[in-house]
């Protein structure tokens, strides 16, 4: 899921940069999207279901989509906030984006190794 954020942040900043046909940056970068969470959904909720014990597999499930809630309340404002700041924030947010994935992407292959 990582790596596809790694190709998805820099075709959102590119989409906002570049002065010819931003839309074929910004329709790949949603297909990226789509395809991953194809991927991301049914590994997830089977992570989820392996994971809890059967008694708390409710209040798994509740917490994985709390998540996800989460995210869609924070996203639109943070992105909303940032494309007001086109010259100071805008465009290094998608940078700040592109490394927090990687760094988050180092994170998971060092716990994936310790397991």
């Amino acid at each position: 899921m990582s790596l596809i954020i790694e190709w998805v942040c820099p075709l959102l900043w590119l989409t906002g940069i570049i002065s010819t046909k931003p839309l074929i940056f910004a329709l790949g970068a949603f297909s990226l999207i789509a395809i991953a969470e194809i991927l991301y959904s049914p590994a997830a909720s089977a992570l989820v279901g392996d994971i809890a014990p059967i008694y708390l597999r409710g209040i798994y499930f509740a917490l994985e989509s709390e998540c996800w809630a989460i995210g869609f309340l924070i996203g639109p404002s943070l992105g909303g906030w940032a494309l007001e700041h086109p010259n100071t924030i805008g465009a290094n947010f998608w940078l700040i984006m592109i490394a927090s994935a990687g760094v988050a992407g180092v994170i998971l292959m060092f716990l994936k190794s310790r397991c």
